[in-house]
Order: structure tokens, then C-alpha cells, then sequence
């Protein structure tokens, strides 16, 4: 799976910021998790017909990002489809307008 490290970057999933030179030594389940986090944010604008920017917005404001990077071991199981329907529904229960 390809991992395109600007958007990464772009997309702060970690806290602080972050130094690009370090990303060869994260251990594989958070470059895992980076990776899913990333590619579900791209899917979740690609169904709402959102830009990837507003997306990550969306699904932050909405907690989403929090529950994904929580609940990863689970939910990389699950289809991305299945999952953008689950957490449009789960951004909906904490105020979210997108369904």
C-alpha cells in the first residue's frame, strides 16, 4: 500500500508536529494505521463528493478521527464502504449533518 507522506503531513494525524525523517522508524502498526486513516478520510470525501481537506475537517470535528485511531484493529476490518456508512452514522450522534 503507498502512503503519499505530504498528505500525511497535511493531514496532522499525529499530535504536534510532525518530522518526516522519523516516519522510517515508526513502528509498523502506527505507519499501518497512518495509512488506513489516511486512505478512509479519501474514501469518506470521495462518497460525500467532499474534498479530502474538508473531509479530515469533518470527521475531526465529528470525533471520527479519535474513534478510527481507537477502535483500528476492529475497524481495518471492516470494508471501507461499511465503515463510511458506520461512522457518517456515528459523526450524525455527535452533531454531524452528512448522511
Amino acid at each position: 500500500m503507498f502512503i503519499d507522506l505530504r498528505t500525511l503531513k497535511t493531514y496532522c494525524i499525529f499530535a504536534g508536529p510532525m518530522n518526516l525523517s522519523n516516519i522510517s522508524i515508526m513502528s509498523q502498526e502506527i505507519q499501518n494505521k497512518a495509512e488506513y486513516i489516511v486512505i478512509f478520510i479519501s474514501e469518506f470525501a470521495r462518497h460525500f463528493g467532499l474534498s479530502a481537506v474538508q473531509a479530515y475537517r469533518y470527521l475531526s470535528r465529528y470525533k471520527a478521527i479519535d474513534f478510527l485511531d481507537e477502535q483500528y484493529k476492529v475497524a481495518h476490518t471492516q470494508s471501507f464502504e461499511d465503515m463510511v456508512q458506520y461512522m457518517a452514522g456515528y459523526c450524525q450522534r455527535h452533531g454531524g449533518a452528512l448522511v
